[in-house]
C-alpha cells in the first residue's frame, strides 16, 4: 500500500516572513560588500604608529630604494631577505657591499655557500674584494658566533682577525662603521639538525627554528650596544610548508625565528626570465624579481614592486633601463 503524501499549504503570513528574511539577507550581503570596499580603500596614516627610528642608512641603488620605498637598509638593525634559489638575493647583497664601500662602511661577509662570485662583485658591481673582511662558516651556530664576536669587538673599538698563519690582525674600529652580510643561513645545517636522522625531519626543523630565534635575539641585544655603527643583512632560503588548513605557504628556513627579531623582512620572488637574441640564438640575460615587504617596523609601508636583476645588479623594471643595460654591457 502506497504511503499517503501530505501537502502543506503555507499561510500568507509565513510567505511574507520568508520574503522579509530574503530581504534581510540581501541587505546584510550589501552591507558586507560595502564594508569590504571600504576596508580595501582604507589608507591608514602610519605617521603616528610607533616605529623604529633610523639615523643612518646603507644607501642602495635607486631601483631597490624605489621598490622598498626606503632610502636603503637601516644601520643598527637586522634586515632579513628570503626566497627560493635564483631570485636575486645575492645580487642585492653584492650591490650593498659595493654601496657600503662607496659610503666608507667596512663590509664584513660571512659565507656558508661555496659559490660566491668575487669576480662578478669586482667586475660588474665595482667593489674591491680586498677591502672587506670575509669569513667562512659550516654551521649556523658558527655563523652567529662570528656575528657575536664582530659585535663584541666593535663595542671594544677594534676587530681582531686571525690569519691563515695563525697571527692576529687588529683593525681599528673606533671611528669606523661596518655592515655584516650573511650568505646564507638557509643553506646551512645546524647542530640541532645533525642530531636527528632523516626520518625525524620535522623534529630537526623545530629545533633549528628554536635555535635561530634564540641566536638572532641574542645578536639583536649585542647590536643594541653599537646601534649607530653596524647593520646586518641576512640572506635566507625558503620552502613550501603545509599549514593546518589552506594551501601551501612559502616559508623562510627556520620559520619565524629570524623575522621575529628583524625590523625589515623582504621576500624575493622570481617572476620570469629576461631574454634577448644574440647570433640568432635566444639567451637569458637576467630575471625579473618581485620584492615584497613582509614586515616593516621602520615606516610600516608594505611595498611590493618588481626590478630587473642582471649581471651588474638590480635596475628599474622598465624597457628603457633594460635597453641601456644591453648597450653598456652586452655588445
Amino acid at each position: 500500500m502506497s504511503k499517503k503524501i501530505e501537502m502543506k499549504v503555507v499561510p500568507v503570513e509565513e510567505t511574507a516572513n520568508i520574503d522579509k528574511l530574503k530581504l534581510a539577507a540581501k541587505n546584510f550581503k550589501d552591507y558586507m560588500n560595502q564594508q569590504y570596499k571600504e576596508a580595501v580603500a582604507y589608507n591608514p596614516d602610519t605617521s603616528t604608529i610607533a616605529r623604529v627610528t633610523v639615523n643612518k642608512w646603507l644607501q642602495v641603488p635607486g631601483a631597490v630604494a624605489e621598490a622598498l620605498e626606503l632610502p636603503g637598509l637601516p644601520i643598527g638593525n637586522i634586515t632579513h631577505v628570503y626566497g627560493k634559489p635564483n631570485t636575486g638575493k645575492t645580487t642585492l647583497l653584492m650591490q650593498c657591499i659595493a654601496a657600503a664601500q662607496k659610503q666608507g662602511i667596512l663590509p664584513i661577509l660571512i659565507l656558508t655557500e661555496h659559490k660566491f662570485d668575487f669576480n662578478r662583485l669586482s667586475t660588474f658591481m665595482g667593489a674591491d674584494p680586498e677591502a672587506m673582511l670575509v669569513f667562512h662558516a659550516d654551521k649556523i651556530e658558527q655563523v652567529y658566533s662570528y656575528i657575536e664576536k664582530i659585535l663584541r669587538d666593535l663595542a671594544a673599538g677594534k676587530i681582531v682577525v686571525e690569519t691563515e698563519e695563525g697571527k692576529d690582525v687588529v683593525i681599528d674600529m673606533s671611528t669606523q662603521d661596518c655592515f655584516i652580510f650573511v650568505d646564507s643561513i638557509g643553506n646551512t645545517l645546524s647542530e640541532a639538525e645533525l642530531e636527528y636522522e632523516v626520518e625525524e625531519h620535522d623534529k630537526s626543523m623545530g629545533k633549528t627554528a628554536k635555535a635561530l630565534r634564540t641566536l638572532t635575539k641574542r645578536v639583536n641585544l649585542l647590536l643594541n650596544k653599537v646601534r649607530q655603527r653596524c647593520g646586518i643583512l641576512l640572506l635566507n632560503q625558503s620552502y613550501m610548508s603545509m599549514p593546518s588548513y589552506g594551501p601551501a605557504v612559502e616559508t623562510p628556513y627556520g620559520g619565524d625565528g629570524v623575522p621575529y627579531s628583524c625590523v625589515l623582512n623582504l621576500r624575493f620572488k622570481r617572476v620570469g626570465d629576461l631574454k634577448m637574441t644574440s647570433n640568432n640564438k635566444e639567451i637569458v640575460i637576467g630575471l625579473e624579481t618581485k620584492i615584497e615587504v613582509k614586515k616593516n617596523h621602520v615606516s610600516h609601508k608594505m611595498a611590493h614592486a618588481s626590478v630587473f636583476t642582471v649581471a651588474s645588479g638590480m635596475i628599474s623594471a622598465t624597457k628603457e633601463a633594460l635597453e641601456e643595460y644591453k648597450k653598456k654591457h652586452l655588445r
